[in-house]
């Protein structure tokens, strides 16, 4: 692998973030503006081949024409050490590919998306640019929910249009540009309208059935044709329909017909402009009586700070306590939605408001939602504060009084997933005043030493090696049942990863924190989550626990029913509306957004809080 620079031009390398057949793309600060950047590097063994050249300053141009919202801009092109580069715009943000392996998307935000996809192929097909290389890992989602359409790598001047095409000639993109070896995961291929794949001339219709083929993958969860092999898969394309039946029963009728049009084989009965695609699209999400959802509601969210002043200082355990906390900011992410209920989420071990599940969730919540970064564990901080469970229990209180002194809810709720939830029922078991929380929703909590498998990982880490962390991914690995699982798990440990850097402390200090208390549990009646329930209904009105469906979970919580049909081990105030199961088989499938919505609900009606309408 070609060694990573450290320095480009005036711009100083962070990352590596993509490669691929045209280039190797690098995240960059503009030393200059101090802004980060995209740097496309052209491979150093293509230099010297001319198509690959007119390829890449067919982007260039492609890239200056088009000045559009839902296309990643350009700001210029540069040569180092005899290398040619594209200097892009970053976008901060994760791939559609990313976001659907995750599952499907909701029927709204699929329209939404999809909208400024065919936002940006309108306005590449007006400049006369045929994309051809439209698929979900070449489009990303940034932060603030706004689409953008990413590598015209591969884009071709439309026959007729008024573009001057660079001398030289690329053809057209055929099946041998993107064949991987038999029986492997296709990438681009699954993309290619039947004329593309036969080496045929091609013009935006081209775009439009790759269109319509991630319009269907956003709301099935999957691509229409790709199989096991390029073989497998190229039949599918030139003989096979799409299985419609995959697609959410609410599909409104007019999208169906949208991807029947785009992925008709027949060029001449297929879809013919981008723009006619985003006004159905559009029009859809108004019938529905939809927002956009990711760009209007992520818009809206915004990072908070609360200071830890001295005098909070003095009131914090000296044991847990870090040199680094006064005058400390504490931060966390507010929706600021209109509602008279706010929920306070403590995201489970390493997360904060970035983290990819959290973030979704506090951008479709109807309530007034905060997410809570425990301290030493926030984004964007080099100097990572250590310190104790029990003072990170005293801080998000003292955050949550001030959030109900500023924002006057009329119901406050604390809730986490987790071990998060675990958080949430000692938060409120410590309110010793009893004032600050109306109810608590503690999801999936932690019952026995197995459980923590998380927390048990980190508290085992070495801060200082790096092999620790690689056979902790291993471990994982090898804890996970489903690819789904794998896959969920992955993705917050990397997150944790690019946010901790090499500091590992704080995540140790917590795991350590957190799991301590349930080691050698492997019985209900000696789990340590009893005393925390009981703590939390002394002081809370509403607890609500709920669990995912699973023969252990019935074990461990008919063991703790009977102990306190014994004992009255949880005291007076449990009822068996604390305790309850879902319909959900895995921990993972317990993150579903949507699912999470619907627990928030029932503890708002818990605490006679009126519950939204969630658009």
């Amino acid at each position: 692998m070609t060694e990573e620079p450290a320095q480009i031009g005036n711009y100083l390398v962070d990352c590596e973030i993509g490669r691929g057949g045209m280039g190797i793309v690098y995240k960059a600060t503009d030393s200059r503006l101090g802004r980060s950047v995209a740097i496309k590097v052209l491979p150093s063994q293509f230099a010297d081949d001319s198509d690959y050249m007119v390829r890449f300053e067919r982007e260039a141009r492609a890239l200056a024409a088009l000045n559009h919202t839902n296309v990643a801009g350009i700001y210029g092109i540069e040569e180092h050490e005899g290398v040619k580069h594209l200097i892009l715009e970053y976008i901060d943000g994760e791939t559609l590919a990313d976001r659907i392996a995750r599952g499907p998307l909701r029927i709204g935000e699929a329209l939404d998306v999809c909208s400024q996809i065919a936002g940006g192929l309108e306005a590449a097909h007006d400049a006369g640019f045929i994309h051809r290389d439209l698929k979900p890992a070449n489009i990303k989602v940034s932060s603030s929910g706004t689409v953008k359409v990413l590598d015209f790598g591969l884009a071709k001047v439309e026959p007729g249009s008024d573009v001057d095409e660079p001398a030289g000639e690329t053809p057209t993109v055929s099946i041998s540009d993107t064949m991987t070896t038999p029986g492997t995961i296709l990438g681009t291929v699954q993309y290619m309208s039947p004329e593309q794949a036969r080496g045929g001339d091609v013009d935006r219709r081209t775009d439009l059935w790759a269109f319509g083929v991630v319009l269907f993958e956003c709301l099935a969860g999957r691509s229409p044709f790709a199989r096991e092999s390029a073989a497998e898969t190229m039949a599918a394309i030139y003989s096979e329909e799409p299985d419609l039946t995959v697609l959410p029963e609410t599909t409104p009728s007019e999208i169906v017909a949208l991807i029947v049009r785009c992925l008709r084989k027949d060029t001449r009965q297929r879809q013919r402009d981008a723009g006619d695609c985003r006004l159905i699209l559009e029009d859809s999400l108004e019938e529905l009586s939809l927002e956009k959802p990711e760009a209007a509601r992520i818009s809206n969210i915004t990072d908070g700070r609360f200071r830890i002043t001295d005098e909070l200082c003095c009131s914090l355990d000296r044991g847990g306590f870090d040199g680094l906390l006064p005058g400390w900011e504490m931060q966390y992410a507010d929706n600021n939605r209109d509602s008279e209920v706010l929920i306070v989420w403590i995201p489970s071990i390493g997360g904060d408001h970035t983290t990819t599940a959290w973030r979704d969730l506090i951008a479709a919540s109807p309530y007034r939602m905060v997410i809570v970064s425990p301290v030493g564990l926030e984004p964007g901080v080099e100097n990572h504060a250590v310190v104790s469970i029990e003072n990170q229990f005293a801080l998000i209180r003292a955050l949550t009084g001030d959030l109900r002194s500023r924002l006057n809810p009329r119901k406050t709720v604390v809730s986490g997933f987790s071990c998060g939830s675990i958080m949430a029922l000692r938060c409120a078991a410590g309110d010793d005043d009893g004032e600050l929380f109306d109810g608590v929703l503690a999801i999936d909590p932690d019952l026995q030493e197995s459980d923590c498998f998380l927390t048990r990982l980190f508290a085992g880490l070495d801060a200082s090696s790096a092999g620790d962390v690689m056979n902790g991914l291993h471990k994982i690995s090898g804890s996970c049942e489903t690819i789904k699982e794998w896959l969920v798990l992955h993705q917050h440990m990397i997150e944790c990863i690019d946010k901790v850097k090499a500091d590992w402390s704080p995540l140790i200090r917590q795991g350590r924190d957190l799991s301590a208390p349930f080691e050698g549990v492997h019985t209900g009646d000696a789990s340590p989550f009893v005393d925390f329930l009981r703590g939390a209904m002394e002081h809370v009105g509403a607890v609500r626990c709920v669990f995912h469906e699973g023969a252990e979970n019935r074990r461990l919580l008919g063991e703790i029913r009977m102990t306190h049909l014994d004992r009255q081990s949880l005291g007076p105030e449990f009822t068996d509306e604390s305790l309850s199961f879902i319909p959900v088989t895995d921990h993972i499938g317990m993150m579903s957004t949507e699912r999470l919505l619907e627990l928030l609900d029932l503890i708002v009606s818990a605490v006679g809080g009126e519950a939204q309408t969630r658009q």
